[in-house]
């Protein structure tokens, strides 16, 4: 992948060593299966951390653009994206090299050694601008994950609010939120990606509706924008917005080990397969409704059964990724109180506390703005 990470990587090929404390490499066969299900893993945590809400409302940004700007532009900025993702990991390993590759290889639970537990972003940061960079670049990433992640729970609860499971949206959020924190209890990326394999099975469900009122859409009275270059203002937020996953890509990174090649696989894939998915969303949603297509596209579902388990559908999918995607927050908030000179914040990082305090600051955030896209907006 580049000149750090295949000399980080010889550190431990020349030696003969797995990555996991210097043990000797398991063989051939056993580490191709163990890499097979990192492999896995590692997808279904990272699809679920781009595909959410922002894809739904690609088909309404092309209608801005036409479809060649908007397919070549998802194209480019899934190529960046994808870019500053690998970026971040060759950052990682140029600044701390094998040490830090040892400190990070997995444990037999799947998560990352408590060295440098939260320590990844502070520390490619600090080499990057500095002490002040530090505060900076993590403040930006904190408060986006929590931006994304009360929009998620806000759309949830909602949803559950208008279905008429809540007497109130605050009751409705409470509860959700309570429900989020005990789930946000897995600390396994492994588990984890349980979850996000259900949000992604779930929100299949969404996409096949589309299709499927796509098909039966009225026949378009106005031929379809190729260019416009006009609209690219309004095309770039949501289109940027779907390609969310780069918070969490560090902790992804963790979780398959010290070996950037296979985690350099799982971008790939999953970039390429998203590209691939963006792009037909937004061709094709734009192609059904034309120029008068909802913002959010299941808003252009006709009133019914097929609407409303749509949106049902969507909520539970976002509430299933709110793990994955807090999880850099999670990473940062337990590190810093692993590494307390206090023994009891230091032990305070094992409890569930943590988490449910940063679950409850995104219900205060989903109580203040009970409205997704506003949200969204506001990120």
């Amino acid at each position: 992948m580049d000149h750090a990470a295949r000399d980080a990587g010889n550190y431990y090929s020349e030696r003969n060593l797995s990555p996991q404390k210097g043990r000797p490499a398991p063989p051939r066969s056993t580490m191709a299966s163990l890499c097979s299900w990192r492999h896995a893993h590692g997808f279904a945590n990272l699809m679920k951390a781009m595909v959410g809400s922002g894809l739904l409302t690609l088909p309404w940004a092309t209608a801005q653009v036409g479809v060649v700007v908007s397919v070549v532009g998802l194209a480019l900025i899934a190529f960046l994206t994808q870019y500053a993702i690998r970026l971040l990991v060759r950052c990682l390993v140029a600044v701390n090299g094998a040490e830090l590759l040892a400190a990070t290889a997995p444990r037999s639970d799947g998560s990352a050694a408590t060295s440098s537990h939260g320590r990844s972003w502070e520390k490619i940061s600090e080499a990057a601008f500095g002490a002040p960079g530090v505060a900076i670049s993590l403040a930006f990433l904190v408060s986006a994950q929590l931006g994304v992640c009360a929009s998620y729970l806000a759309f949830f609860a909602t949803q559950l609010h208008d279905h008429g499971l809540f007497s109130s949206v605050r009751v409705a959020v409470l509860g959700s939120a309570a429900v989020i924190g005990v789930v946000c209890q897995l600390r396994r990326l492994q588990n984890v990606a349980l979850l996000s394999t259900a949000a992604l099975l779930v929100y299949s469900y969404v996409l096949a509706l589309s299709w499927y009122y796509g098909v039966q859409a009225p026949p378009r009275t106005t031929p379809l924008r190729l260019a416009d270059v006009g609209g690219v203002g309004a095309w770039f937020g949501p289109s940027i917005f779907a390609f969310e996953g780069i918070g969490p890509a560090i902790s992804v990174f963790e979780s398959l080990g010290s070996d950037p090649e296979p985690f350099a696989r799982v971008v790939t894939a999953a970039f390429s397969f998203n590209v691939v998915l963006y792009g037909a969303v937004a061709a094709l949603g734009y192609a059904a409704w034309g120029d008068g297509v909802a913002q959010v596209l299941i808003d252009s579902f006709p009133d019914g059964g097929g609407s409303t388990s749509a949106e049902l559908a969507l909520s539970v999918s976002l509430a299933l990724s709110y793990a994955i995607q807090m999880t850099p927050v999670f990473a940062l908030l337990e590190g810093r109180l692993e590494r307390s000179e206090s023994n009891l914040l230091a032990d305070l990082a094992s409890t569930p506390l943590p988490r449910l305090a940063v679950v409850f600051v995104t219900a205060l955030a989903a109580l203040a703005v009970p409205n997704m896209e506003q949200l969204v907006s506001l990120t």
